[in-house]
C-alpha cells in the first residue's frame, strides 16, 4: 500500500496563489509530484477560510519577494533590527514623546537620512524614512534647509539671506 505525503497548508496556498516559484526552493518544488502540484494550482482559494486576505498577501507579494531575496540578507537584518528598535521606543515612550524626540534631534536625523540616501544612491529612501518616522517631506526639507543655512548671527540660527523675515540681534 502506498503512503501519501501530508503537506502543510501554506505550501498548498502558495500553489493556489501561484507564488510557489518565488517563495519555495526549486528543489522542493521538484520533489512534489506534478499531479499534486497541478491539483493545488487549480484549487480555488475561496474554499479556504480567510481567503479574502489572500489578495492582500498577493498584492504585497513583491515586498515579500524582495525581503526573502538572499542577496539583501544584510539589509533585511538591518531593517528588522531598526523596526524592532522603533517599536520598542514607541512602546516605551509613546508616539507623542517619540515625535518630540525627533523634533529635538532633527538635525541629527536630517544628516542620518541624507547619508543613508546617498549611501544607497536612492532618493526614495528619504521619502520612505520620512513616512516611516511620520514626518512630512515638506517638514523634512525645511529642517534640511535650516541645517544647511545655520548662522550664529541670527536669533533662530538661520541665515538672514535665506530667511529674511526674522528678528535680528542688534549689533
Amino acid at each position: 500500500m502506498r503512503k501519501y505525503k501530508a503537506y502543510h497548508t501554506s505550501i498548498k496556498s502558495c500553489f493556489a496563489l501561484g507564488i510557489e516559484d518565488a517563495v519555495l526552493p526549486a528543489s522542493f518544488i521538484d520533489s512534489i509530484s506534478h499531479s499534486t502540484a497541478y491539483y493545488w494550482k487549480k484549487d480555488q482559494p475561496e474554499k479556504y477560510v480567510g481567503y479574502e486576505f489572500a489578495s492582500q498577501i498577493e498584492s504585497n507579494f513583491d515586498d515579500v519577494h524582495t525581503i526573502l531575496d538572499e542577496r539583501i540578507r544584510l539589509f533585511k537584518k538591518s531593517f528588522i533590527a531598526f523596526a524592532r528598535l522603533y517599536l520598542m521606543i514607541l512602546d516605551s515612550i509613546g508616539q507623542v514623546d517619540f515625535q518630540k524626540m525627533i523634533r529635538q534631534n532633527k538635525y541629527i536625523l536630517v544628516d542620518l537620512i541624507d547619508n543613508l540616501s546617498k549611501a544607497l544612491n536612492n532618493k526614495k529612501v528619504t521619502h520612505s524614512m520620512c513616512k516611516f518616522l511620520r514626518i512630512t517631506p515638506k517638514m523634512f526639507n525645511a529642517w534640511k534647509d535650516y541645517r544647511q543655512y545655520t548662522c550664529d548671527k541670527s536669533m533662530v540660527n538661520i541665515c538672514f539671506k535665506r530667511l529674511p523675515q526674522q528678528v535680528s540681534i542688534a549689533d
